[in-house]
């Protein structure tokens, strides 16, 4: 949940260092290791900032959140330049890894999880392989590359949904169409734009949710064309 906010204040330390009060020192570090901030920070990446702050309490998280504002106030670049490397992900068309990645038992950390439960027998192991090649020539195809990039489903998508709905000005329709397209907006904001993570393959499971959503919307965006072009047919035969 704190993922874009704290990268938008380990940005800040990073460039701003001599425009931190002594208060807003004292508050953010309760919950952000202010001395290794340099060493840590990657601008697409959260998870290294994070994690400091479990032994916090409310109180603390409300003192962050006010020096927060105030910094983004002197130096609103900044925090625009966070946000949007961690958001940029969501927006390009050539990951740095596909949507389907068939060597993910690679990652396992072996202190959670034993080694054989990663363990292909010769059946599948072969055929990983081949999905995984399929994939590979796929992702490799200019055209198939829209498809199997992150922005396609975060961005793409999302943006022709919106400017369907749009086009339905009648107010009293409009709400009706907007209530459809909240399980969109909650996937979006609260899976991606709030991820630690966006381009690296752990990104992908915040992806998940539009994933699942897209189809339906894309149904109700068809439908509503489906109708403009009955009304228009309508309107001629009169």
């Amino acid at each position: 949940m704190f993922s874009i906010p704290f990268q938008q204040t380990a940005r800040y330390i990073k460039e701003h260092k001599n425009d931190i009060t002594k208060q807003e020192y004292q508050s953010i570090g309760k919950l952000i290791d202010i001395k290794t901030v340099d060493e840590k920070y990657d601008p697409i990446n959260a998870d290294p900032i994070k994690g400091y702050e479990d032994k916090t309490n409310v109180k603390e998280f409300k003192n962050y959140l006010l020096s927060w504002y105030q910094e983004g106030l002197r130096h609103p670049k900044t925090y625009f330049a966070a946000f949007n490397a961690m958001v940029s992900g969501w927006f390009s068309f050539t990951e740095y890894i596909p949507l389907t990645n068939m060597e993910w038992h690679s990652q396992l950390n072996t202190k959670l999880m034993p080694e054989s439960s990663a363990i292909r027998p010769k059946f599948f192991n072969s055929s990983s392989k081949i999905v995984q090649e399929v994939f590979d020539n796929l992702y490799y195809n200019s055209i198939f590359q829209i498809f199997l990039s992150y922005a396609f489903y975060a961005a793409l998508m999302p943006g022709f949904i919106v400017a369907t709905i749009c086009r339905k000005w009648d107010v009293r329709k409009l709400k009706y169409y907007w209530i459809m397209v909240i399980p969109l907006i909650l996937s979006i904001v609260l899976g991606c734009w709030l991820s630690p993570v966006s381009i690296a393959l752990e990104g992908k499971r915040y992806l998940y949710p539009v994933i699942y959503t897209i189809p339906f919307m894309i149904g109700i965006c068809f439908s509503m064309y489906q109708d403009q072009i009955m009304e228009n047919n309508n309107s001629k035969k009169r």
